[in-house]
């Protein structure tokens, strides 16, 4: 712990809510009945769960549901989807009599901890009140992977008390077999995030300011780095097509103020999103957007869709939302967060994939020089989300195995 919380400050993870993750706070004592338990530890996890935690409280009336997640910004997005379906928590710090308290108070029947997620005290605590645990939406990336290579000794027996590995590809499987998990608990179901909800919000470009002749360019969960990028592409691209206006949004909100220095650094005029004014926005107008939830709304205005963290930081975002919704999307090189969602769409010509800002700016290029060619991107993208949809009917039919 004296180890810890430095490490939180001097990552900028330290946020108001952290203590709450040392006492079962927003939970009165302990439940008289048993609970479902469903952790999703930020805002990407949280979103892939949504779905789920209504399908739970649905089906299993008779249990209430407790969403835990680790983030303020994931315990943001909890409270905005989730407030009056399930009670949200912070979810413990993974040390032995805390997790025991919050077991204690929550009194779960079935504990769901959303991709790969592997907290030993929790786990272990679990296991010994014979509370079955099962990973959903399981993912392992390249780094992940390594590290936890290094440990498998450790890891190996934590495995042990999962009774169920719901994982999103073959690759997934065969790594979380190779740390020691039985393979008859494991199986490939896909990826939830192609079962969300993709119905377009109530946004149109003139609640933006925008002309409804204007070609709206979303660059959504940007990183650092990546504005410069992007905002350098757009004042090419906007001398030769006139109507093509820019949005940003940053990954995280905190680096808004960053955000609109590289815009004024551009000599271009950074709108704040929560303080829009409805007069029309010209060529050098960018918006940034500094409130939350507000990306998939974006994306059902968008005419293009470049996705962040996947020129700088590496990783990658969430691309199947823009693609659900028949928008032609770019990314950068690095997606290895997503290689089996990238290779779906990959084989069906369904994304646009670049390796430099330069083939970014000619592949935009070509889009606006061809509106047919963006009709035809974003049909095959709506095409490919469609085909791999499913994963959480299989998840509810192992969840209903291990309740009954």
């Amino acid at each position: 712990m004296f180890l810890y919380f430095p490490y939180l400050f001097l990552k900028g993870k330290y946020h108001a809510g952290i203590w709450e993750r040392f006492w079962c706070r927003g939970i009165e004592g302990s439940y008289n009945q048993k609970t479902i338990w469903v952790h999703a530890v930020s805002v990407g996890e949280v979103l892939t769960v949504v779905g789920l935690v209504k399908r739970l409280k649905n089906d299993f009336f008779n249990y209430p549901v407790v969403l835990s997640t680790v983030t303020a910004t994931g315990y943001g997005i909890a409270q905005k989807e989730l407030k009056n379906i399930c009670t949200i928590i912070y979810a413990p710090a993974d040390l032995s009599w805390i997790v025991k308290t919050f077991i204690q108070n929550i009194n779960p029947i079935l504990y769901i901890a959303a991709e790969t997620e592997i907290w030993p005290n929790l786990y272990l605590a679990l296991h010994q009140k014979k509370v079955p645990i099962i990973q959903i939406n399981g993912r392992i990336s390249d780094k992940s992977f390594k590290g936890y290579k290094r440990f498998s000794f450790l890891i190996r027996p934590i495995l042990d008390y999962v009774q169920k590995f719901c994982m999103q590809s073959a690759l997934d499987a065969e790594r979380i077999i190779a740390l020691g998990a039985e393979p008859q608990k494991v199986e490939v179901v896909g990826n939830m995030k192609f079962d969300g909800n993709f119905s377009l919000e109530n946004m149109t470009q003139e609640c933006l300011g925008f002309e409804k002749e204007d070609k709206i360019w979303i660059a959504g969960s940007t990183h650092p780095g990546e504005e410069e990028i992007i905002v350098d592409i757009y004042k090419q691209l906007v001398k030769g097509f006139f109507h093509l206006r820019l949005v940003i949004v940053p990954r995280h909100i905190e680096r808004v103020k960053d955000v609109i220095a590289v815009i004024h650094k551009a000599d271009l005029n950074p709108v704040i999103f929560s303080s829009l004014l409805t007069h029309p926005k010209d060529e050098k107008s960018v918006i940034v957007v500094d409130t939350m939830g507000q990306l998939q709304k974006l994306y059902g205005i968008a005419k293009l869709v470049f996705i962040g963290k996947t020129f700088k930081v590496g990783g990658g975002q969430n691309m199947i939302e823009p693609a659900a919704l028949g928008k032609p999307v770019c990314v950068g090189p690095y997606t290895q967060n997503f290689k089996g969602v990238m290779s779906f769409f990959l084989k069906e010509n369904a994304i646009v994939q670049v390796e430099t800002p330069t083939e970014l700016l000619e592949q935009m290029q070509a889009f606006l020089k061809n509106p047919q060619k963006i009709e035809q991107m974003g049909r095959r993208a709506k095409d490919v989300v469609a085909k791999h949809q499913g994963a959480t009917d299989k998840i509810m039919e192992e969840i209903r195995k291990l309740i009954a």
